[in-house]
């Protein structure tokens, strides 16, 4: 019970009893209690609720000297930059959204990159994978071929070791006849050997295409170092002959036979030399230093004298003897001061 004043709680106590007197019972309220009673009190919505009678004490909820609107004011939420992947374009787009949908945008776009990343990984671990297998399987490859050659001597000599007495066609019709199991091991025999031998001849094909492809890109890359070097050439009919011209010095001039420069051609080392830019230049200007040592020389010209004009020939300084004359001859006749300084000007030309 109260004595009907109210106590107002000291600064240092926490969630005191508020001594508000309670006209219907005459009981106590709490701190929050009273302040709840003086919203509903001051709440259009709710006063009609509101007990009849009943005080209300507001709680000190604002620190002294701010006004309750201030106090309602939330504090300012700081922007967060956009997700790295978005481009500067969208940046303003990105300004007017709301922080609750920025927020969603850069964790769906963390959650983004990061699934991004983990295929990324796995991609490249599916390639690291699938060139280990297929390394291994060249390796496997090449490892055959290369006993394979070895593989068709050793079936050859069983062959010819089992079946030495065979020689002919009478002598294999005959073992047909008289001993058809036997015959039936040779022709088991030879056919695994021809198996073997196709594809000795198969392996073969394909090095020598993979080899000429290999040689024709390293050719036509020199041809077009060449040409930088000679460009009068790339019209094809000046090259036909540049080329006949070349071959033809080559056998003449240098002694080589047509059946080696063939052969040079066709061997994958021999050949890289012979297409080699360099080796154009060189066989190039040897060709052009032929052609100038093969050409006439050309006659020098004997200096020939100036013609001279018949009549006496006039004494040296005579022209500028008679201009004198002439612009003293007009001085004589105006008296101006240009006909004088031109006279002066001719005087001084005829001195030098």
């Amino acid at each position: 019970m109260t004595d009907g004043t109210n106590a107002a709680p000291a600064a240092s106590e926490a969630a005191p009893v508020v001594a508000a007197p309670n006209l219907e019972g005459g009981e106590s309220f709490t701190a929050e209690q009273a302040f709840e009673a003086y919203q509903k009190r001051n709440s259009p919505a709710e006063a009609a609720e509101a007990p009849a009678g009943t005080e209300s004490v507001q709680a000190d909820a604002a620190p002294e000297g701010t006004t309750a609107e201030d106090a309602g004011d939330e504090p300012e939420i700081p922007a967060i930059d956009p997700p790295k992947s978005w481009s500067k374009d969208a940046h303003e787009r990105w300004a007017k959204l709301d922080r609750e949908t920025q927020d969603y945008l850069v964790a769906r776009d963390s959650e983004d990159q990061k699934a991004i990343k983990r295929a990324l990984n796995e991609a490249a671990d599916e390639r690291k994978a699938v060139k280990a297998e297929r390394e291994a399987a060249e390796q496997v490859r090449k490892q055959y071929e290369a006993k394979l050659p070895s593989l068709v001597k050793t079936l050859e000599a069983a062959l010819q070791n089992e079946f030495s007495d065979i020689q002919s066609f009478a002598d294999l019709r005959r073992m047909q006849q008289e001993d058809p199991f036997r015959y039936q091991q040779w022709d088991l025999r030879q056919k695994e050997l021809s198996a073997v031998q196709a594809e000795q001849q198969e392996i073969d094909r394909r090095n020598l295409s993979a080899t000429q492809e290999e040689l024709n890109a390293y050719r036509n890359e020199h041809d077009k170092q060449f040409l930088e070097f000679a460009p009068e050439l790339t019209d094809p009919k000046a090259k036909a002959e540049i080329t006949d011209k070349a071959i033809k010095a080559l056998v003449d001039d240098l002694g080589f036979k047509r059946s080696e420069l063939d052969e040079f051609a066709s061997n994958p080392v021999a050949a890289k030399l012979l297409f080699h830019s360099a080796f154009q230049k060189l066989v190039y200007n040897n060709l052009k230093f032929s052609d100038l040592k093969a050409a006439p020389p050309k006659a020098i010209p004997k200096p020939v004298p100036a013609v001279q004009k018949p009549g006496v020939a006039r004494a040296p300084g005579a022209a500028s003897a008679d201009a004198i004359q002439a612009t003293r001859n007009k001085l004589n006749s105006t008296g101006s001061a240009e006909d004088a300084y031109a006279l002066y000007q001719a005087k001084k030309a005829r001195a030098r």
